[in-house]
Order: C-alpha cells, then structure tokens, then sequence
C-alpha cells in the first residue's frame, strides 16, 4: 500500500496508470456515462417540446390547442398599408363569418375548410394563426385623410396620407414654382372649407 500523498506507477495488462492509491477505473464505465447523460438529454428534450405541441390522434399532424392567438392580416391594393388584429380564443370580436370556439382541434386542412372566403392561412401551429386577405380599395386610416399635392404639374386632391395617396381629383390650377415644394410633400386638410383655403393660398 501506498503512503499517503505518495504517488506510484502501476503496471497493468502492459498500461501504466498513475494513481494515489486508487485503481484505474475502466474505459467503459466512460462510454456507460456518456451514453446515459445523451438519453437524460433526449428523453428531457422530446418533454420540453411536446409540451408545446399538439397533434391529432394519429400524432402525424398538429393541431390548434385550447389557448392559441389568431392574426387577422388585411392588405388595402390602393394605399398598400397593413392592418393587423389579434385575437385571442376566448374572444367574440372575430371578422365576420368566424366563429373562435370552432377553431381548437383542428388541423390546418380542417381550418381551409372552414375559413370565409378571400381569407388564406400564412402560418399555422397549435398556438398561433395568421390568416390573411386583400382588399380593394383603401384602409380605414387612409379613407378619412385628404390631402392637395401635385399631379403631372397640376394642384391635385389625394386621398390618403401624404405623399403616397390615391389622386381623386385634378384641379385647373398649375403649380407655382415657390410652392412645389410644399405641395410635392402634401398639404393635408381638415374638410371642404380648408381645402378651398389652402387652394386660394397657393394659386393667388
């Protein structure tokens, strides 16, 4: 036996081993460890994600859960603007022609089925919807806001928020050139009187 804090060299099976009085633990306890520590890691990796996830009966497909959020996408073609609404599951201010009970258990084909049409799904999991749809005409924003602004070196009506509205009237008026630059940026107004105001101060 060694003594203690004394260190020495053991021959074995033609291996030296270095010990403090301490056998050579075999190389396959090693791998017994490391393959242990890989299934806790995929055993503790496949609970984490399934607790994300749903799937129908088959477990080939998933599906949305009882606690999911649902993204109403609305594209306007005139002014090319975004509105986006959120809704959760338990709410009833849904667009028309959805019902938000109907929505939890279904797969993606079951949801294609039953969405109004015009609507297409952009992204679907269990927790999370977005569907969307294009629309003619402008957004809500944009159809309540006027602005006067340039058109083809007339004084102009827009529709909109400038400088990217929808021209809705061309007036007779050419643009003086002190003002281009105002009007190139949009004189947005309140309602007729103001318009007829503004007018009369850059055409005078």
């Amino acid at each position: 036996m060694a003594a203690p804090g004394v260190f020495y060299i053991e021959k074995t099976q033609g291996v030296a081993s270095v010990g403090r009085g301490f056998k050579r633990i075999p190389p396959g306890y090693y791998l017994y460890g490391l393959a242990l520590l890989l299934i806790t890691g995929l055993v503790l990796s496949a609970y984490l994600v399934g607790g994300q996830v749903s799937f129908n009966r088959e477990g080939d497909e998933e599906i949305i859960g009882t606690d999911f959020l649902v993204y109403f996408q609305k594209i306007y073609r005139d002014c090319e603007h975004q509105v986006v609404k959120i809704s959760k599951e338990d709410e009833e201010d849904f667009p028309e022609g959805f019902s938000p009970t109907s929505f939890a258990g279904l797969t993606r084909q079951d949801l294609s089925s039953l969405i109004p049409a015009g609507w297409e799904i952009k992204k679907f999991s269990s927790r999370e919807i977005t569907l969307h749809k294009v629309l003619q005409g402008a957004c809500p924003a944009c159809t309540e806001e006027r602005y006067i602004g340039i058109f083809q070196d007339k004084i102009a009506i827009f529709q909109g928020k400038p400088p990217h509205g929808i021209l809705k009237e061309i007036t007779s008026y050419e643009v003086k050139e002190i003002y281009r630059q105002e009007l190139e940026e949009g004189i947005p107004f309140a309602d007729e009187k103001e318009k007829r105001r503004i007018l009369e101060s850059y055409t005078s």
